[in-house]
């Protein structure tokens, strides 16, 4: 992901070219990429998808498509679920976690029921102001299904 990351076209994103992201942003996702879990960082008020190689196999094959896509229509199935993510950690500074949360998710080109704990954070910066949303997300389907 690394390197598809790297070679993204970006300023065709609200992100901008990347040698003019943030220090905020290039620190979040070099530390994302290094992360042993599935991690997707929500960039901005549109939540601009930037994930690492973990997230990338939970997202089937709707990767490398959501790459730079605005949360909303890159997970339209999930849409209620993200909207009330980007409301309360982006608009709203809190944190937000979900244990066993069902999503019927189209990752292979039909709908799949599964199950995931969330673990949502703001992404802040020096002055408290709202950058983004970090996005720690494993799946549990075979744990709840036992």
């Amino acid at each position: 992901m690394a390197k598809l990351i790297a070679e993204f076209d970006w300023s065709k994103t609200s992100l901008g070219s990347r040698d003019a992201w943030p220090h905020e942003l290039t620190t979040i996702v070099d530390f994302m990429l290094r992360a042993p879990r599935p991690i997707v960082i929500l960039w901005g008020q549109e939540g601009i998808l930037i994930y690492n190689d973990y997230y990338a196999d939970f997202a089937g094959n709707r990767h490398p498509q959501l790459l730079g896509m605005p949360v909303l229509p890159a997970w339209p199935e999930a849409a209620d679920l993200n909207s009330t993510v980007l409301d309360r950690c982006y608009i709203r500074g809190e944190a937000l976690n979900y244990t066993e949360q069902h999503l019927k998710l189209n990752r292979d080109g039909q709908p799949d029921d599964l199950w995931v704990d969330l673990s949502y954070s703001p992404i802040t910066n020096s002055a408290g102001l709202p950058l983004g949303v970090f996005a720690l997300v494993v799946e549990v389907t075979s744990r709840v299904k036992g």
